[in-house]
């Protein structure tokens, strides 16, 4: 049971990193390769998160992709 809600709370907390990496860029009319250039702390931190929890879920014996 435990481990269950540890699952789901590293999924939610995944989907959230997620989307936060995706929306962060949305304003931008550029490139990957160009918003990394301007908002590149940004966009480096937003993907640390979302593969942190990829590896705790990953740990867990869950499948996940994770961000290049």
């Amino acid at each position: 049971m435990l481990k269950n809600l540890k699952i789901w709370f590293y999924k939610r907390s995944m989907r959230k990193a997620y989307l936060h990496y995706c929306c962060v860029m949305d304003d931008l009319d550029c490139g990957m390769h160009m918003a990394e250039a301007v908002r590149g702390p940004v966009i480096a931190n937003a993907r640390k998160r979302v593969n942190a929890c990829a590896d705790k879920l990953i740990a867990l014996g869950e499948t996940c992709p994770k961000l290049a």
